[in-house]
Parts: structure tokens; C-alpha cells; sequence
């Protein structure tokens, strides 16, 4: 059966909410129309020790909630916690959420509560079509999509199997003033396993100044998970990327375990220091993507803080002028078949390595280009690695260009001096 909820009959909050979750199972809500929301009731419950407001909260499992006809505006002048526009409870298993166009925009103060446009506890979402936008003028902190598990475990929790399709995030923070931390994430996955985004366009923006401002695109610490055929841009808003101090920028951050990066765009601009992707599990294996750290005094394409990875068959550039394209301190890790290049003359560079290993043992580094590199192709430091069948290009090699060097304190001295702003570790 389809219900259709349409704007012009200018129903309550509370009254949308009791006729999604009267429904029987596998039924349709349609919402037609354009529909504007404002700071009104909320419901109140609690998520360990935080508080949570959500406009509206769904606990009926089996829904097809059909926005595609529909718009929606959400404009919010006060954050008194968490606050959500949309909740997706325990209860909601097997929700599908198609062609939401969801647009908000937080007009009240700076503050450190955190605003969300979906909050997802149930197990097997689908995020289908949908377009999600968040604006703000103060710092918040926030996200377009949060799924929790909850528990880290590998077996079943709460808000496994979400799936996200076809889908556009936007967010933009524009403070004038950085007086307060603040995150902005556009899809973060909590402890929750076998997710799944593919073919979504992220881009999240964070203007505000100083270390503790970032943006990161894509979050996940769950298990098994797969990202493919994405486009995430992390920005910190200053694109002369010459100001150390200006919020710090992350594509993707992967702390989980056998996740699956492929056939992506990932960036980090326009930031003091930038991360294209930035890997802190095990057994993760990335292919096929394009990964960039661009406009930005301290850049790292990709930095590999976990083990067992395979990093293999990606182009990886950098206009940093402090590049390191591949930054690891993990062990057993694989870094073969790509191209790795600085997209910058070497005269405006202060610094450049391909590939540093730190205290790294069993890693293998073979078959990679590396092109336009300004002091080292391959810097091992107390490290173990097999390397061989490399390619060094460059436009202009300077004279003490070094294709592979094991520890040599004087040139890592030389390094840290030539750049002014970025210490080797």
C-alpha cells in the first residue's frame, strides 16, 4: 500500500511521524511537494551518555519512504545536543530511503553540539538517490549520514549491511571566527560491518582556521566494508595553500578491517596539512583510484598507519609543497604498480619524497613510477623492504636527488630544514 504524506495539507511533525510508523510492514510512504521544517518539537532520547533531539524518528521495520517527489528545508536556530533530522531506530530494519533532496541550514551560534541530516541504528539501510545538503554560517560540527553499530565486533550489530547509492553530500562551514573545535564528516560509519558506498559524490567543507578544524569525507572504523566508484573531496577553504595554520583536510579515513577502496576519487585541498586517504586498519586493500593532497603547505597522498595493506595500481599526486606521497609506519604492506607523482615545479617545492617507510618491516615497494620527486624517491628509515623494478622520471632531478636512501641522519636533517614547517615524523 503507498500513503502519501503532501506538503500542501501543512501537516504537524508529530502527525508525519504517526502515519510512518502506522504502517504495516512493505508498505510506501510518498512525500509530495516542497516541505519546510523549523525548530519545533523534537524527540528526546539517549545514546549511551549523550542526549539526541530527532525531528522525526521512524521505528517501523520494512518501509519504503519515497522522497523523489518531494523537497525539504530544515532550518535550525539552536543545537541543545545531538540533533537529527532524520532517525532511524533500532526497530527500522530493512529501511529503503529513496530520492531524499534534504537541505539544511543552521542560522543560530557557534556551538560544539553536532547536527546530522540521517542517524541510522537499523541493520540494512538503503540510502538510494539521495541528496543531502548542510549549511552553516557558525561553527557545528556535523555529518550528512551517521550509521552506529556501536560495538566493535565481528559479528552482527545494530546497523550492519547500510548501503549508500547513487547519492550527492554537500557540506559547507563558513565561520568567521574559529573560536571552537569543529568536525565536519559526510558520511561517518561507527563500529557498524559490511557497509557499502558506491557511486556517491561527497564534498565537505571547513573553513575555519588552526589544527583542531578538519573535514573529512569519508569515516569508517567497521569490518568487511566496500567503497567503490566514489568522488570525496575533503577542503579546508584556503586555496593558495601557503597558511599552515587553516583547517586540516582528510578524504577518507579507514581505521576498520578488511575494507575494500576501489576505482575512487579521493582528495584533501585547500588545507594547512592535507591527507588524501589516510589507512589505520589491517588487511585493506586499495585499487584503481585517483588520490590527491593539493593546495597545502604540509600534504601526504596517502599515509599507512595500519598493516598487512595492499596499495596497488593507483595514480597518487600532490601539489604540497612538502610532498610525501606515500607516508608508512605499518608493517607487511604492499605498494606496487603505481604512479606517483608532484604536480609542482621542484624550484617552488621546499621538500619532496615518494615513498617513506618509518620503522616498517616486511614491505615490498615494486613496480612504481615515480616522476618530478624534488629529494628522494624512497626514504627507508629503520626499516625492512624488499624494492625493486622502480622507475624515477623528473622534469628537472636536482643534483642531490637520491632514488632510494636507507638511514642517513644528515639528510634527514637536510629535509627537515629545507621544508621550515613538516618534521619527518
Amino acid at each position: 500500500m503507498i500513503k502519501k504524506i503532501r506538503a500542501e495539507e501543512k501537516l504537524s511533525v508529530s502527525e508525519i511521524e504517526t502515519i510512518i510508523n502506522g504502517c504495516v510492514e512493505f508498505d510506501t510512504v510518498a512525500f509530495e511537494g516542497v516541505f519546510r521544517f523549523e525548530d519545533t518539537s523534537k524527540h528526546f532520547f539517549m545514546l549511551g551518555k549523550n542526549a539526541v533531539e530527532s525531528l522525526i524518528m521512524v521505528t517501523k521495520p520494512n518501509l519504503r519512504l519515497d522522497f523523489s517527489k518531494a523537497k525539504i528545508f530544515y532550518d535550525l536556530k539552536t543545537l541543545t545536543c545531538k540533533t537529527v533530522f532524520l532517525t532511524l531506530y533500532q526497530t527500522a530494519r530493512n529501511v529503503r530511503i529513496i530520492g531524499l533532496d534534504l537541505q539544511i541550514r543552521y542560522i543560530g551560534e557557534a556551538t560544539t553540539h553536532t547536527l546530522y541530516g540521517l542517524y541510522n541504528f537499523g541493520h540494512s539501510l538503503l540510502v538510494d538517490r539521495c541528496n543531502i545538503e548542510i549549511y552553516a554560517e557558525k561553527q557545528i560540527n556535523t555529518a550528512a549520514l551517521a550509521n552506529y553499530g556501536g560495538i566493535d565486533t565481528p559479528l552482527d550489530t545494530q546497523a550492519d549491511n547500510l548501503s549508500v547509492n547513487d547519492s550527492r553530500i554537500k557540506i559547507h562551514i563558513q565561520p568567521k571566527e574559529s573560536l571552537l573545535p569543529c568536525e565536519v564528516y559526510g558520511i561517518h560509519n561507527y563500529f557498524a560491518n559490511s557497509i557499502q558506498i558506491s557511486d556517491t559524490y561527497i564534498e565537505v567543507r571547513n573553513c575555519g582556521n588552526g589544527s583542531d578544524q578538519c573535514a573529512v569525507g569519508l569515516y569508517n572504523n567497521g569490518r568487511f566494508c566496500r567503497f567503490s566508484n566514489n568522488n570525496v573531496k575533503a577542503n579546508g577553504g584556503h586555496n593558495t595553500g601557503v597558511s599552515l595554520e587553516q583547517a586540516h583536510a582528510c578524504g577518507m579515513i579507514d581505521e576498520g578491517m578488511y575494507s575494500l577502496i576501489s576505482n575512487s576519487n579521493l582528495v584533501g585541498e585547500w588545507g594547512g596539512s592535507c591527507i588524501g586517504l589516510l589507512l589505520k586498519g589491517e588487511y585493506a586493500k586499495v585499487n584503481g583510484c585517483k588520490i590527491l593532497s593539493t593546495h597545502t603547505i604540509k600534504g601526504t597522498t596517502v599515509r599507512i598507519e595500519g598493516h598487512k595493506i595492499i596499495l596497488s595500481d593507483n595514480i597518487l599526486t600532490s601539489t604540497s609543497r612538502n610532498a610525501r606521497i606515500i607516508y608508512t609506519v605499518g608493517s607487511a604492506v604492499t605498494i606496487c604498480g603505481n604512479i606517483l607523482e608532484v604536480l609542482m615545479n621542484p624550484d617552488i617545492c621546499k621538500s619532496g619524497v615518494g615513498v617513506m617507510m618509518v620503522n616498517c618491516s616486511d614491505t615490498i615497494v615494486a613496480d612504481n613510477q615515480f616522476r618530478n620527486i624534488k629529494n628522494c624517491g624512497i626514504y627507508s628509515k629503520q626499516s625492512r623492504a624488499n624494492i625493486h623494478n622502480n622507475v624515477f622520471r623528473s622534469l628537472d632531478l636536482p643534483s642531490d636527488f637520491k632514488e632510494v636512501m636507507e638511514d642517513d641522519l644528515n639528510y634527514e636533517n637536510r629535509l627537515e630544514k629545507g621544508e621550515n614547517f613538516f618534521t619527518i615524523n
